[in-house]
């Protein structure tokens, strides 16, 4: 179980919303398997959190989603989030976790963020939205880029992190659920994954396919040439 310490100056009433959703309840850490096509053997695991409210399970995005309106209560719970995960995590393996830049609303928040990383080894930054203006992109991504790689994902979603500037920098794209759905039932679309992969592979990156569930999901991610998979189906691989 996880306790939530909520600092003196965060509104009440944003404490009181929290307090109903995830008070007196644990919050779990999941790590994910990313496993490799070729080898069938585990690279890297992401952690999300899940949270329980009702006797539902609340994923990280849901639970921080009700108390993105107050952005103080929502960087001080995903810190919490952070910490557990880094504390609990596979050891020997890469780690995946997700940072979401609209709360690094001022100098005080990147700098808490970056110490909340400073003296971890061996992860991955799956950076996530890119609404907020106050954050200079390319410097934070120097910063975390310093001891550790981050990832391009949510490619084709309206607050995709996908630029050129991200392209030439990360060391990982993610395509998601939402690409194979699309490739299934979209034929031309390959055209453009075909085009991502041919600059991945020219760039030294690695594509790894997320949400991939049974074997013919399995099957599209190797017809487009991905490096990893992550899903259900992910250690059922057989080489």
């Amino acid at each position: 179980m996880c306790k939530i310490e909520f600092p003196e100056n965060i509104n009440t009433i944003s404490v009181n919303l929290m307090q109903k959703i995830i008070a007196k309840t644990d919050f779990h850490i999941e790590y994910s398997p990313i496993v490799s096509i070729d080898s069938g053997e585990v690279y890297a695991y992401e952690s999300s959190g899940r949270f329980e409210y009702s006797g539902e399970n609340l994923s990280r995005d849901d639970s921080l989603e009700i108390c993105y309106g107050d952005i103080d209560v929502f960087f001080e719970l995903d810190l919490v989030l952070k910490k557990e995960q880094f504390s609990k995590r596979p050891k020997d393996k890469k780690l995946f976790i997700s940072y979401d830049l609209d709360a690094l609303v001022n100098e005080e928040k990147k700098n808490r963020a970056l110490r909340s990383f400073i003296k971890e080894e061996n992860f991955t930054i799956n950076l996530s939205n890119n609404n907020n203006k106050n954050v200079e992109l390319k410097k934070l991504v120097r910063l975390f880029n310093s001891k550790n790689s981050f990832t391009v994902e949510n490619v084709f979603e309206k607050s995709s992190m996908i630029s050129m500037y991200y392209l030439n920098e990360c060391e990982y794209i993610i395509l998601d659920k939402d690409v194979l759905n699309e490739l299934k039932r979209n034929k031309p679309f390959f055209n453009i994954i075909e085009g991502i992969r041919a600059f991945s592979y020219d760039k030294n990156r690695k594509i790894i396919c997320k949400g991939v569930d049974c074997l013919s999901e399995f099957e599209l991610a190797k017809s487009i040439n991905a490096d990893f998979i992550q899903g259900s189906y992910a250690l059922r691989v057989k080489v």
